[in-house]
């Protein structure tokens, strides 16, 4: 048995490496209004919005929302495109870690918002599970996008030792940031729009706490790395100081915190997120690349040949159906020609015609 002939999956990728920050910001606003409340998995990262869903489920107006420059993949290719995001294959920084724990957010996200689809259920159970797998390969301290924020701060092979590192958020990616820079030497300090969160990051990796709009402070840092929600309240004595330091900010959010007159007066000095992602990836460890496509290959065979004996088990079950029906129309044809049938005569029929 063959996979169906008919179209069962999609998938719609806008990537930074293909769409801008404020088109995927647009189309978040857009699919949180157009999307059905249930049945599609929408998966928002730094660097890509991506939604998974059966087809014919979005309407004219959520089509319309889509940026020029959007990915389209369907069936195969999006089972493909799953497994290689789950794996880390597709991400900046190859196999790693941030995005298995996303992609379990949106999808349980997605499942309560209402019941997935069968199809899209399995495709991300098989692409986490691969996503898991693959994370035990790595050897060693894995890398983060924070890695390649703080690369662009202090480019390597300079060390980060002796470095300080402003980290404004202490969400997830602000916990991350302060983590990698810890790890490879550089002082932390933490500001938060909610001190005592800041207070408990700042506590757990060894870091030091400032206010979120530091003023003068903010000269003494090498970088200011940004992981916010909301704009950044930067006031003006901390405007007027970034632009008189030297300090490379690095926003890590999306859309970005940065105030826009900041950005312009810092030049150069600013890195967006969308520019890590076109980051080189310098010695890639060629092996690793080749070991992660084939968990691909594997885990799509996987998938095909569970969506195959699925549709083996549902043309058995239509074939079942269908001879129970014509059954049913002959019985009931031979009631009408037969009226004077009595009630064992009729079960005797009936439990014959099962046979």
């Amino acid at each position: 048995m063959s996979v169906p002939d008919a179209p069962y999956l999609l998938a719609l990728s806008c990537h930074a490496r293909d769409v801008a920050l404020e088109e995927r910001a647009a189309l978040e606003r857009c699919l949180e209004a157009e999307l059905p409340q249930e049945g599609a998995v929408v998966v928002r990262t730094c660097h890509r919005v991506d939604v998974y869903l059966v087809p014919g489920m979005l309407g004219e107006a959520a089509l319309a929302c889509l940026p020029s420059r959007t990915r389209r993949f369907e069936d195969e290719a999006v089972v493909r495109h799953a497994i290689a995001t789950a794996t880390g294959l597709d991400s900046t920084v190859l196999a790693e870690d941030q995005i298995l724990h996303q992609l379990r957010q949106s999808l349980a996200e997605a499942r309560a918002r209402g019941p997935l689809p069968t199809v899209v259920e399995r495709l991300f159970q098989v692409a986490l599970r691969a996503g898991r797998r693959s994370r035990t390969w790595g050897g060693g301290v894995s890398r983060s996008l924070a890695d390649v924020a703080l690369d662009r701060v202090c480019p390597r092979p300079a060390p980060l030792a002796g470095q300080s590192m402003l980290i404004v958020g202490s969400g997830e990616m602000g916990r991350l940031l302060a983590v990698a820079a810890r790890r490879r030497g550089a002082s932390v300090t933490v500001a938060s729009r909610d001190p005592d969160h800041a207070a408990l990051l700042a506590s757990s990796v060894g870091a030091d706490v400032a206010p979120l709009d530091p003023g003068p402070a903010v000269t003494a840092f090498t970088g200011v790395l940004v992981a916010l929600r909301g704009e950044w309240p930067a006031g003006t004595e901390t405007r007027h100081a970034l632009r008189e330091a030297n300090a490379i900010v690095v926003d890590l959010s999306a859309p970005s915190a940065t105030p826009v007159d900041i950005q312009a007066a810092l030049g150069e000095r600013f890195v967006s997120v969308d520019a890590l992602a076109d980051t080189p990836s310098g010695a890639v460890d060629r092996r690793l690349r080749e070991r992660l496509n084939r968990q691909v290959d594997e885990a799509t065979v996987e998938f095909l040949a569970w969506l195959r004996s699925r549709t083996a088990a549902d043309a058995i079950q239509a074939l079942t159906e269908r001879a129970e029906r014509e059954r049913r129309a002959e019985l009931d044809h031979l009631w009408r020609v037969l009226p004077a049938l009595d009630e064992p005569q009729r079960v005797a029929i009936e439990g014959m015609s099962r046979h």
